[in-house]
C-alpha cells in the first residue's frame, strides 16, 4: 500500500492517494498503534513513512500538520513497544520491538528484524518531517529515541551476524540460534526496504555490503533465489526491492540488470 500510494502521487493522482493514506489512518487504535494484522508492529513504521512521503510528494505541510497528533501517537507507541522488550521474557529483542511475524518467507512469531527495520524507517521519516515543519525541539527529542533504537539494533546485529558458505557476513532475519538455521536470503525484503527507501544505513555500511553480497551469491536467472515463501523458487516482487537497494548504493548498472531480469520474468497474464 505504501508504494502503490507513492506511485499514484508521482503520476498525478495525489488526491486519490491521499484518500488511501487517510484510510490507512483509520486503523489507528486508542493506544496510538496502527493495527491491521496482529504481531505485525512494522505497520506503525510503514504508516509513518507513508504519511511523510505523501506530504513530501504533494508538498503539503498544512495537511501533514493536520495529522501530526496522530503521527505523534504512532511514534509514542513505537517507544512503548521498545520499553516492553525490557520487560518480557526474552533478551533477544531488548531495545528493539517485541517478537512478531516476519512475513515474506518466514511465518510464525519470532524475535526478528523485519519489524525493527520498518519501525526504524518510520521513526527516521517522522524526525525528518518534524524538522520540515519547524518542530526543532520535538525532532531533537525523537532523535534521541531513534539513536537509542539504532544503538540497540547495532548491538543485536553484531551479536547475530554470521557468514554464508562463501564467507559473506550478514544479519539473518531471525535472531539468535533460529537465524542460523534459516536460508541466509530468507525474508530479507525488509532489509532491502531499510536500505531504500528507509535510508537508515550509510552507503559504506559493512552490514549492507555483506548482506547484499550474500543475496547476490544466491542469484539465479538474474534474481535472488529462495528469499520468499518458496525456498526453491523466485519471488519476482523481491527483485524490485533488491534493485532499489543496489541503486541506492550507487550501482546503477547492477540495479538495471536486476530490473531487466524482473521484467523478463513477467507472465503471459501480465503478473
Amino acid at each position: 500500500g505504501a508504494f502503490l500510494l507513492e506511485a499514484a502521487a508521482m503520476v498525478g493522482a495525489g488526491q486519490e492517494a491521499r484518500s488511501g493514506v487517510a484510510y490507512e489512518l483509520t486503523y489507528q487504535q486508542p493506544d496510538g498503534r496502527i493495527e491491521v494484522m496482529q504481531n505485525f508492529s512494522k505497520e506503525n513504521g510503514i504508516v509513518l513513512w507513508t504519511c511523510v512521503r505523501h506530504a513530501q510528494l504533494t508538498q503539503d505541510k498544512a495537511w501533514l500538520e493536520s495529522i501530526w497528533p496522530k503521527l505523534t501517537r504512532v511514534a509514542e507507541y513505537i517507544r512503548t513497544l521498545r520499553q516492553r522488550t525490557l520487560e518480557n521474557d526474552t533478551p533477544l529483542d531488548d531495545g528493539l520491538v517485541p517478537p512478531g511475524f516476519p512475513d515474506g518467507g518466514i511465518g510464525g512469531i519470532h524475535a526478528e528484524y523485519t519489524n525493527p527495520y520498518w519501525n526504524l524507517v518510520g521513526l527516521r521519516a517522522f524526525i525528518q518531517a518534524a524538522h520540515w515543519l519547524g518542530k526543532t525541539e520535538g525532532a531533537a527529542t525523537w532523535q534521541k529515541e531513534y539513536d537509542a533504537f539504532m544503538a540497540a539494533f547495532r548491538q543485536a546485529a553484531q551479536r547475530d551476524m554470521i557468514q554464508d558458505p562463501l564467507g559473506n557476513s550478514y544479519v539473518p532475519i531471525l535472531t539468535g540460534e533460529p537465524g542460523r538455521k534459516e536460508l541466509p536470503q530468507r525474508a530479507q525484503w525488509a532489509f532491502c526496504h531499510a536500505v531504500y527507501p528507509g535510508q537508515i544505513f550509510a552507503k559504506d555500511d559493512f552490514l549492507v555490503a555483506g548482506t547484499l553480497a550474500m543475496l547476490e551469491a544466491t542469484e539465479r536467472e538474474g534474481m535472488v533465489y529462495g528469499t520468499g515463501w518458496d525456498a526453491t523458487g523466485i519471488w519476482n516482487y523481491f527483485a524490485s526491492f533488491y534493485g532499489h537497494a543496489w541503486l541506492w548504493q550507487g550501482n546503477g548498472r547492477k540495479a538495471a540488470e536486476i530490473l531487466y531480469a524482473f521484467a523478463n520474468h513477467a507472465a503471459p497474464t501480465g503478473v
